[in-house]
């Protein structure tokens, strides 16, 4: 079985990471960045969402009184369906853009073409959606109330939508199942999330309730998180280990060096007297040396004049 997806919720706060995000300028964690190519923006006016959400008011709002600060600026809308039929649609390139071309008329009935400030397809993640930014104007004013309506508007726009997505073989989920989408990080856990938790969610409370295993769409993103980075978290003990390893070479290394100069210094100071020693011989050895010389030479000057006498003698000199 098969269901539509439409979630809906209040644009609060800054919308510059909601604007990255749609147009893919930052990539999230859970899409893959080879198939970025396969999205298709289909409203582009090269100004940040911020911008054209703020000319958008400026241009439709006709109150009286000043806007307040914290007021919601813009809905964010996310359209899909259950994965494995999504998938079929996506492999159907002519059935993927009669998607795309009813849904784009389906939101321009419910908020009027003008109010659209982003309608993007995104074929990078697990499953195929249409994610879609509106400003709440209605009437001239800026009224996120009264555009998302009470719970029984959000129950009809469901019914609306489901009926138009049955020639794609969507159907609107069980009503009143009480199944609910707190926010987009929990719907994004969910429309990426293996079809059974996706079917599951739209079963009845009844039924749910003899189901102990939940699906945690957090921990299906932090496992997907935590397989990306992996392989630098592996380098990095790598890293970690090889400075520690370095780190006790060059304690060994100190502590050898200053092994060494001490044995050096106690050593030296043993050897100092032997030094000294040495160096007074030397010294008497030198001058021994010196007196053996020049005595050598005073016998060697007396042999010489004998011999001269002994010559002269015997010349008769």
């Amino acid at each position: 079985m098969s269901f539509a997806v439409l979630h809906i919720s209040k644009g609060k706060g800054s919308v510059g990471g909601l604007g990255r995000h749609v147009e893919r300028e930052k990539v999230p964690l859970n899409a893959d960045p080879t198939k970025q190519n396969l999205n298709q923006h289909f409203i582009q006016t090269g100004r940040p969402l911020s911008v054209d959400i703020q000319a958008r008011i400026q241009e439709g709002y006709t109150g009286k009184t000043a806007i307040r600060k914290d007021a919601v600026k813009c809905l964010n809308i996310v359209l899909s369906g259950s994965h494995v039929l999504m998938k079929s649609i996506e492999k159907d390139p002519a059935k993927l853009k009669a998607w795309v071309e009813e849904n784009r008329a389906f939101i321009n009935e419910q908020y009027r073409p003008e109010n659209v400030m982003r309608f993007s397809l995104h074929l990078d993640e697990r499953t195929p959606h249409l994610h879609v930014v509106v400003v709440p104007l209605k009437d001239g004013k800026l009224t996120a109330k009264e555009v998302m309506g009470n719970s029984k508007n959000l129950t009809e726009l469901q019914t609306a939508y489901g009926k138009r997505m049955e020639k794609f073989g969507l159907r609107r989920g069980i009503e009143n199942s009480r199944a609910s989408h707190t926010g987009v990080k929990e719907f994004y856990g969910r429309i990426n999330a293996p079809i059974e938790a996706t079917e599951m969610a739209y079963k009845p409370l009844s039924t749910l309730e003899s189901i102990k295993v939940r699906i945690n769409p957090d921990n299906v993103l932090k496992a997907k998180f935590e397989a990306a980075i992996e392989p630098l978290v592996k380098e990095v003990q790598v890293l970690r280990h090889e400075r520690q390893r370095n780190t006790t070479l060059s304690k060994h290394a100190i502590e050898s060096y200053q092994l060494a100069e001490k044995q050096y210094k106690i050593q030296s100071e043993k050897l100092l007297p032997t030094m000294k020693r040495l160096q007074e011989e030397n010294f008497k050895l030198a001058t021994d040396e010196t007196f053996r010389i020049q005595w050598m030479e005073q016998v060697r000057k007396v042999q010489e004049e004998k011999k001269n006498q002994e010559k002269k003698r015997g010349l008769g000199l």
